[in-house]
């Protein structure tokens, strides 16, 4: 089966059939760590909730506009319960007035960057794509496609080092990769890739990355090896944990690294890092 869906929830989403990147991830921590996933699926944290209110309001203000609402109260009493019930009703999502203004200034710094402002403008949102591998349904959900693939990312950290640093620890290459093989797969191209990278913190700065073709290939080389390991276990219905085996404690690399390790070239002139 291959398909794309359009304006699909995202709860709807999460509910097709079908391996997908946030499966891959869950794997790469271990095989444990991925089949109790499957079986208890985690609820979404405040953090996730507030992480899908950005998406929104950067990628589909309009959507964000009539999905979300602020409310500048207490979330107790009866104000509350009345505003909670009334809204309820609407379908609409409740932010804080703190969360809700958080969204829309993140939104606007994203919106009057001079690089990501053109990717944002000529992309379709928020597309679902479900597509067979080799016998094995898999899914994926696009934050933008157009002549590339655009994916927003939120981040402490957008720094090249801090943020190199967190993609690799939260697979985001695994991800990359995923969603290249889905577009491959319905819609016969692979196009290039840029991150959005917006500062969740004041004063939301914003990052514009290419990702280079040897982070898509390391993640076709890891989902490649995960779904073979995930075959294994299921053939041997064993679901194996991070080891299980005495592992070997060290210092991480960066903390041995030497001051010319710390150090880029920009424009012939080094830079600490």
């Amino acid at each position: 089966m291959t398909q794309v869906i359009r304006d699909l929830r995202y709860e709807d989403y999460a509910s097709l059939p079908g391996i997908s990147a946030t499966d891959l991830k869950r794997a790469r921590v271990s095989m444990f760590n991925y089949r109790y996933c499957q079986e208890h699926p985690p609820e979404p944290t405040d953090a996730m909730a507030l992480g899908s209110a950005v998406h929104s309001a950067v990628l589909t203000p309009d959507r964000f506009a009539a999905d979300y609402i602020a409310y500048d109260g207490t979330r107790r009493g009866k104000e509350w319960d009345a505003f909670r019930s009334f809204h309820a009703a609407t379908g609409k999502t409740i932010l804080t007035r703190t969360e809700y203004d958080k969204c829309s200034a993140m939104s606007a710094a994203v919106h009057h960057h001079p690089a990501a402002l053109p990717l944002l403008a000529r992309g379709e949102a928020e597309l679902s794509l479900q597509w067979d591998r080799d016998g094995i349904l898999c899914k994926c959900r696009l934050d933008m496609l157009g002549d590339v693939l655009v994916e927003l990312k939120t981040a402490a950290d957008i720094t090249p080092r801090g943020f190199t640093s967190q993609s690799y620890k939260l697979g985001y290459h695994l991800q990359y990769a995923w969603y290249s093989d889905g577009i491959e797969a319905v819609f016969t191209k692979r196009p290039a890739v840029v991150v959005i990278a917006v500062e969740s913190k004041l004063p939301h700065d914003v990052v514009a990355y290419n990702v280079d073709p040897t982070v898509i290939e390391e993640g076709h080389d890891e989902n490649r090896a995960l779904l073979e390991r995930m075959a294994a276990c299921e053939k041997a219905d064993r679901w194996p944990g991070i080891s299980d085996e005495p592992l070997r404690l060290l210092l991480p690399r960066w903390a041995l690294a030497d001051e010319d390790d710390l150090t880029i070239t920009i424009e012939g002139e080094e830079v600490r890092v």
